[in-house]
């Protein structure tokens, strides 16, 4: 009997943490520690259901109820990625397809990034972390891209772009005070002219970290807000789509989150 009081203590423990951690995620704007409980809306949602149907089984249902609530909050920020996306035109699409691929600086497996590159095909190739080893090791795919563009970058924040047709321009900018290169690519597509912004963003692995990220997104919300449309925004932007800042990002740019409904 003790034994099972010890167990129900725990798991009530482990929910609570989990249904405040639900809410500490919505107040990101407040402090940049309860974003980072943003990201975990997956894993909240499955947590919750298992201690559900658990205080279920054993009747208590007061419990039961706040759980509920809280996976359904969650439920309610993951849905609209599995909803078919709206489309307002009434033109046939036309296709363009990008590749945004960090290929982690200490990483040494060329070939298999090659192999990759090719069998995808994209139009457009943005890869972040890379260095001069990484451009001469991918040197051989110069025939399938044969326009493409480098910048250094300091320490894991090299950045490349790589296209099958010239550009109509192609520079690298640096974007608020982290020092980090972004790439900014101005192409035709089928007679339509679109900018496409590449960008590797800060970790927020600290508060001083954080805080650059925050200023990069700030950066470039305000860089592609005054960019025509259509527009592109790709890279590792090292946050999840229910970060505070990314919600900032698309509400000052008006760009829409590409993941939704896929």
């Amino acid at each position: 009997m003790k034994k099972q009081r010890i167990l129900w203590r725990f798991l009530s423990v482990a929910a609570n943490a989990i249904c405040a951690a639900t809410f500490c995620g919505f107040a990101g704007g407040f402090w940049w520690v309860f974003d980072l409980f943003s990201h975990f809306r997956v894993q909240y949602l499955l947590s919750l259901s298992f201690l559900l149907s658990l205080f279920l089984l054993g009747k208590k249902f007061r419990l039961a109820t706040v759980l509920m609530l809280c996976a359904a909050i969650n439920l309610g920020c993951i849905l609209p990625y599995y909803s078919t996306p709206q489309t307002t035109s009434s033109q046939p699409p036309t296709f363009l397809r990008v590749i945004s691929f960090n290929v982690y600086n200490e990483n040494k497996s060329y070939e298999r990034v090659k192999q990759f590159l090719v069998e995808n095909n994209a139009d457009i190739v943005l890869l972040m972390e890379v260095d001069g080893a990484w451009i001469e090791a991918l040197e051989e795919l110069s025939p399938l891209y044969p326009y493409h563009k480098y910048e250094p970058g300091k320490e894991d924040f090299g950045i490349a772009l790589y296209s099958k047709q010239p550009p109509l321009s192609c520079e690298f900018v640096y974007l608020g005070q982290a020092g980090v290169p972004s790439a900014v690519g101005v192409f035709d597509l089928a007679g339509k002219r679109f900018t496409l912004l590449g960008t590797h963003l800060f970790p927020p692995l600290s508060e001083a970290m954080a805080n650059l990220r925050s200023n990069q997104v700030e950066a470039i919300a305000t860089y592609l807000a005054a960019v025509p449309e259509p527009k592109i925004l790709l890279g590792d932007l090292n946050m999840s789509p229910w970060s505070h800042s990314f919600k900032c990002l698309l509400a000052t740019t008006g760009l829409t989150d590409s993941a939704k409904g896929r």
